[in-house]
């Protein structure tokens, strides 16, 4: 019982990491490059739900 909790307050703090990564690449790149910016964030922001969507329905 206390390693599912602790296994989701890891698996949130790595998923809360992807989104910030997301966020980050997207502001950074922005002004050089705004495809490959706008791609790298819907990319992160893709893998960090679907990584979420499967953890929580294996459940």
């Amino acid at each position: 019982m206390k390693f599912e909790i602790l296994n989701k307050i890891m698996f949130g703090i790595f998923e809360l990491f992807i989104l910030f990564v997301a966020i980050f690449a997207l502001v950074t790149t922005f002004m050089s490059n705004p495809l490959v910016s706008t791609v790298i964030f819907f990319f992160l922001i893709y893998f960090a739900y679907y990584l979420a969507i499967k953890y929580f329905m294996e459940e």
